[in-house]
């Protein structure tokens, strides 16, 4: 038998957001979700409160499978969904924008030559769109929070 590639949604976004389950086979399989995000030890009904799209739930599903509660950097994300880094665009900005979503409620962090922290502007940083502009391209990690965290 031959070597198994690890494999998961965001190999999804390779050719274009797509993810091969409608939102009716997602609550058919609502059971079977749950016991995968247990596996994961992310905790689906908080998910659930805080992610309204399931396509994004899966999404952030597959990010536990891949990373867990690690930091993630831009380069790891792109690796992950198959893309190319865009020049000129940072690796988390180019992710969220192919993904065509960035979720509020992750965990964010500017490179060390950014003196501000995240958390001082991040109730600002997704309603302004010049700020997002600016900043995003200052974007060093992220991490599932520990809120989504089963404990």
């Amino acid at each position: 038998m031959g070597e198994v590639q690890k494999r998961g949604l965001l190999y999804e976004l390779k050719d274009g957001y797509y993810i091969d389950m409608t939102e009716e086979e997602y609550r058919e399989k609502r059971e079977e979700l749950g016991q995968i995000a247990a596996r994961l030890r992310v905790n689906l009904n908080v998910l659930d409160l805080l992610e309204k799209d399931y396509r994004m739930r899966l999404i952030v599903l597959s990010l536990a499978s891949y990373f867990g509660f690690e930091k993630i950097t831009g380069g790891e994300l792109l690796e992950a969904a198959c893309l190319e880094p865009k020049e000129g665009v940072n690796n988390i900005k180019a992710f969220f924008h192919k993904a065509g979503w960035m979720p509020y409620y992750l965990e964010y962090a500017f490179n060390d030559g950014v003196k501000t922290d995240f958390h001082d502007i991040a109730e600002f940083f997704f309603d302004d769109v010049e700020l997002y502009m600016d900043m995003s391209e200052f974007l060093s990690y992220l991490r599932l929070p520990m809120a989504v965290r089963l404990i």
